[in-house]
């Protein structure tokens, strides 16, 4: 029910410690099969608006957390996989740095078009060598991401909570039914 490779290693850490702790593996078993995840944190929405499927991931940003997310979304078949970025914050001076490595990881994770907002990401959309928009603010960011979203899209919000990301969860989340 969790979205990233990365949880594996932690069901097994968990089912390890279980297992010394003397619990069963069925108990085992049964309590990981109940783990879900927390909002914004890899959370999928499936579906999104247009049928797209959207992991909203707005809850915090870093270049460890980003890579995550970008290798959980490089196992979806789409041939539309989008970057929504929002400033990674608490970067220090290594801050431009880090937002130009962001563009080779999204090209390296198979990332088709960026969408960037804020001052540091603006060194990602001018890093980033394919189709990429750079947001004036939320709303401008909002206004291309609805217009530009496609049914078979693979979407990532990632940014951090000062970015205010997850205020894109509703227009993500519209069903075709109430866009007429």
């Amino acid at each position: 029910k969790m979205v990233g490779l990365h949880h594996v290693s932690n069901a097994c850490a968990a089912a390890i410690l279980g297992a010394h702790l003397g619990i069963g593996l069925t108990e085992i078993s049964s309590a990981l099969s109940r783990v879900h995840g927390t909002q914004q944190r890899l959370e999928l929405i499936k579906p999104g608006l247009r049928g797209a499927t959207i992991l909203l991931d707005s809850y915090n940003a870093n270049p460890a957390s980003l890579e995550k997310a970008l290798e959980s979304i490089a196992h979806i078949e789409s041939p539309n996989k989008v970057l929504v970025l929002g400033d990674m914050a608490e970067l220090g001076e290594e801050g431009e740095y880090w937002h130009k490595e962001a563009a080779q990881l999204a090209l390296r994770y198979g990332i088709t078009k960026l969408l960037t907002l804020g001052k540091l990401t603006k060194h990602t959309h001018d890093t980033f060598s394919r189709e990429s928009y750079h947001a004036a603010d939320l709303s401008d960011l909002e206004s291309y991401l609805v217009n530009s979203i496609q049914q078979d899209s693979v979407v990532l919000v990632k940014g951090s909570r000062d970015m205010q990301l997850d205020k894109l969860r509703s227009a993500l989340t519209t069903t075709q039914e109430s866009e007429v």
